[in-house]
């Protein structure tokens, strides 16, 4: 496993070319974590390329804290790592939890498991497969399911506050406003009604013919381990 050494929020798919790059190894879980000092989709190449062993079978991308929806993927860190793999030729899947006061993260991690095995069975985890999943802040039973979605397309909603300091200087302030839910079958809106979003996207950014051989998707159902699974509503 390989992260990078501190946050790198809206660092997109930019790559780290300024310098040498520390790595940092810790083995207490057991299992290798490797801490790079390098923007996300640099580590997910570092790592790759010179500390794996061999290449994975899959990259998954977080769980990162807070919906990567729409245009803001273009901004994201989560995205970048896992558009990176899929540079590199490999199955890619970045995750995300809606933020909120309590972040259940193991529900995502398992909601992420059951994603990940069932692509798996399917053989669906093709070299450049690029999944962006998006988990709604609710409840693990509360959740209603999976939804193959597009991105919604309209333009994040960002502005600058202009401000003085104490000095009596002038400073823009950047904003940011989360869209209201957009047209059904978007990702905004699944996550908004309750769903789990699941969006095939791809190096360019575009679905294409890999949104109709995921429909298998939306036949998931979201029960807990060992409790009964919920069965999906069509539509959208």
């Amino acid at each position: 496993m390989a992260a990078p050494a501190r946050n790198h929020s809206g660092a997109g798919h930019s790559m780290t070319f300024d310098g040498p790059i520390a790595v940092r190894r810790n083995d207490e879980s057991g299992v290798p974590w490797f801490i790079i000092d390098a923007r996300p989709a640099t580590c997910v190449r570092l790592a790759v390329q010179s500390l794996l062993p061999k290449p994975p079978g899959l990259v998954v991308s977080g769980i990162n804290r807070g919906a990567n929806l729409g245009t803001e993927t273009s901004y994201s860190g989560t995205l970048g790592c896992a558009e990176e793999a899929a540079v590199l030729g490999l199955p890619a899947l970045a995750v995300s939890l809606e933020r909120a006061e309590e972040m259940d993260y193991r529900a995502a991690a398992d909601f992420t498991a059951l994603l990940v095995r069932e692509l798996a069975r399917r053989k669906a985890l093709g070299p450049g497969l690029l999944l962006n999943m998006n988990v709604p802040a609710r409840p693990a039973a509360g959740v209603r399911g999976f939804r193959l979605t597009r991105l919604d397309t309209r333009p994040a909603i960002e502005f600058y506050e202009k401000r003085t300091d104490e000095q009596g200087k002038e400073a823009y302030w950047p904003g940011f406003r989360p869209l209201e839910p957009g047209r059904p079958g978007t990702d905004t809106w699944a996550l908004s009604e309750g769903y789990i979003s699941v969006t095939p996207l791809g190096p360019d950014r575009r679905g294409g013919q890999a949104a109709r051989s995921l429909k298998f998707i939306e036949d998931l159902a979201t029960g807990r381990s060992g409790s009964r699974g919920l069965p999906l509503e069509r539509g959208g």
